[in-house]
């Protein structure tokens, strides 16, 4: 676990030099351990997310040793490590991200277990306030090394699910809808419909998201 100048601690795999510059740097299947500098912690997190991504795809289809099904069962013991909050960290962390733009969709992701890349996808089309219920049909995600956006299917296959709105997740989306200001004139057609978008116009990336889990 690397940490800043200051002795925080940051996610493995990333360190800030004395410099001020962020490392990043991780150990892929080949036994490979590429290594690239960043200006901002952001960017060097979504590299290391995408680079991450890409090398546990690769393992699959140029490893003749693992099968898909082996891969899946180790992403799923993986899974299984997961630290949940307890009552008084969440309480903790709705406290520290309020002081965030993202502060929604902190909230909705902790309030109905959603995964990141699926908050980010969420479209006002597969939200119904009335019923009180959202469906999880596509996730979007900003791929480093594919130089922009993906959108793709949920994770898992029952990924696509139907989600009932908890009373504070009805909230959430309503003063969302509300406030709704942030389509702006060079917003892409295909992000028009999206519930959470920047100040920019377009998507929320995942890694100033991350900052604050």
């Amino acid at each position: 676990m690397g940490k800043d100048l200051k002795g925080h601690e940051l996610c493995k795999g990333l360190t800030q030099r004395k410099d001020g510059k962020y490392s990043a740097k991780l150990k892929l299947h080949t036994g490979k351990r590429p290594e690239k500098t960043f200006d901002s912690l952001a960017d060097a997190k979504q590299w290391l997310i995408d680079a991450r991504y890409k090398d546990s795809h690769e393992e699959i289809s140029h490893n003749p040793g693992i099968t898909v099904q082996e891969f899946k069962e180790e992403v799923e013991e993986d899974d299984k490590k997961i630290d949940f909050f307890t009552v008084e960290e969440e309480k903790r962390f709705i406290e520290v991200a309020k002081h965030y733009s993202n502060y929604p969709v902190h909230r909705l992701i902790l309030e109905l277990g959603l995964r990141t890349s699926e908050v980010i996808g969420l479209q006002w089309k597969y939200v119904n306030l009335k019923k009180r219920e959202l469906k999880v049909v596509t996730t979007l995600e900003n791929r480093y090394s594919q130089g922009g956006w993906t959108w793709g299917p949920p994770k898992t296959k029952h990924g696509r699910r139907t989600v009932k709105l908890t009373p504070v997740g009805v909230e959430i989306l309503k003063s969302v809808k509300e406030g709704r200001c942030n389509i702006k004139e060079e917003t892409p057609e295909e992000f028009r419909d999206l519930v959470f978008l920047n100040r920019t116009g377009f998507p929320t990336k995942t890694a100033p998201i991350m900052l604050i889990w």
